[in-house]
């Protein structure tokens, strides 16, 4: 069985512009060259600050967001 690999990520966002994570990336066996990959706040103003954003996702999402979603309303419906 292969070990997980742990690497540190950090992603941007608008009100938060630092989310510093670690991802851990596993083997899925049942599915070769697949792998799962899970990512954990490495600090407590991270973990906060995911929080709020898992909480209340509205008021968290980027200006672009409107846009995007229409697109894809577009996409969907070719």
């Amino acid at each position: 069985m292969a070990q997980p690999a742990y690497y540190a990520k950090v992603f941007r966002h608008a009100l938060y512009p630092r989310l510093e994570m670690t991802s851990t990336s596993f083997a899925v066996q049942a599915a070769p060259g697949t792998r799962l990959v899970v990512y954990t706040p490495d600090n407590e103003a991270t973990r906060a600050a995911m929080e709020r954003i898992v909480a209340d996702p509205d008021q968290h999402r980027f200006p672009c967001w409107p846009a995007h979603q229409a697109r894809t309303r577009d996409l969907l419906t070719i």
